[in-house]
Parts: C-alpha cells; sequence; structure tokens
C-alpha cells in the first residue's frame, strides 16, 4: 500500500503541475465550462477523486470530491457535494458510485441544479446502468449526462434517454433547455448545513 501511495501522490502532482495548465488554456481558446475529472494530491497523503470546473476564461473556479468509494481504498472521501452557478445555470457534479445512491441527485436537485453531470469510468451501457440515469433524471425532474470513455448519455427530465454516444464516437452535441427542468425539487426536504457548497465561475 505504501508503494502504491506514492506512486498515487506522483502522479497527483504530475496532473497538477503538468495536466491541469494545459486543460486550462484549451478551455479558454474554446470559451466552454468544462468538468475534468481526476486525481487532486493535497495535505500529507490526502489523495481525492476529484472533478474540477473550469469556467470559459480557463479559470478553475471549483471542484467536487467524490463522496461514496467503492473499490478506492487509497482515497479520501470527500465531505460535500458541489454545485456550480455559471452563465448557463446551475450544475451539480457526481462521480461513478456516487450515482448509486438516489439521495446524491436528490441533494444537488434541491440546491438548485438543473443538470447534474457524472464523470465514470467504470460500467456502462443500457442495462443497469442507464436505467439508473434515468431514474435519477426522472425522480428529481433535472437533466442527467454521463460521461464514460466508452459512452455519453443524456437524459431528460422525463426519465428518457435523448441523446447517445457510442464507443466509436468521441464527441455527443446535444442542445437542451435547462427550464424544462426542476419539476420534482418540491419534496420536504432538509439538507443538513454545510452539507452543499456553491462555486460561481
Amino acid at each position: 500500500m505504501a508503494a502504491f501511495k506514492k506512486l498515487q501522490i506522483a502522479l497527483a502532482d504530475r496532473i497538477r503541475s503538468a495536466c491541469l495548465p494545459v486543460i486550462c488554456r484549451e478551455v479558454r481558446k474554446l470559451g466552454i465550462y468544462f468538468f475534468v475529472n481526476t486525481l487532486d494530491h493535497r495535505r500529507g497523503e490526502a489523495v481525492y477523486n476529484t472533478t474540477f470546473a473550469i469556467n470559459p476564461e480557463g479559470r478553475i473556479f471549483g471542484k467536487y470530491d467524490k463522496i461514496h468509494a467503492t473499490f478506492e481504498t487509497g482515497n479520501r472521501l470527500g465531505r460535500h457535494y458541489s454545485v456550480f452557478d455559471t452563465a448557463h445555470g446551475r450544475f451539480g457534479n457526481l462521480i461513478c458510485a456516487d450515482r448509486n445512491y438516489p439521495e446524491t441527485s436528490r441533494i444537488l436537485a434541491l440546491s438548485g441544479a438543473r443538470l447534474h453531470i457524472i464523470n465514470f469510468y467504470g460500467f456502462w451501457g443500457e442495462g443497469k446502468n442507464d436505467v439508473m440515469l434515468k431514474q435519477r433524471a426522472r425522480e428529481n425532474g433535472v437533466f442527467i449526462m454521463f460521461v464514460h470513455p466508452r459512452e455519453t448519455v443524456i437524459c431528460s427530465p422525463e426519465g428518457r434517454v435523448i441523446a447517445g454516444s457510442s464507443i466509436w464516437e468521441n464527441t455527443l452535441v446535444r442542445n437542451i433547455d435547462l427550464a424544462q427542468s426542476g419539476g420534482r425539487q418540491n419534496l420536504t426536504f432538509t439538507i443538513p448545513e454545510g452539507l452543499v457548497k456553491t462555486f460561481r465561475g
């Protein structure tokens, strides 16, 4: 485990110093919002599975640390959910196994996130995964965008797959109207103070 941790920290430090600056420059050229999932090394040996939110100016304006671990015994767990205020509306972010739990998307929805971006590297496809994505979208009345190296899926607030890529496609483009999102967020539910952090970019 010690050898693994040493390699993990070295990789996270290399990503922070060499990769993220390049990504930020490219995002600035494109003038887009970009959510990139990677490792983040912080104090001591603390390494997190983190999504960095980058704004059109190429600045990292927020991040989300994965809360629900599966096989990530070497990673620290996040302590709060994140929502991101953008020029296009409020987005929420989940990572991988976070999507397995109904309360994760519900917390983001109740916090005003009308699009939930789920960065992922595990299992994918029309079976259990897409059924789960459609359910999360429908039960909260929000758009869900699932991003995986092999597949991207966008679900509507009604719980339908409205766009999807395949293993031989690298880009998925779909116009959505976030005004159609947010129809099932009026349920009685209290979010503990400090559980959600808002970033503005």
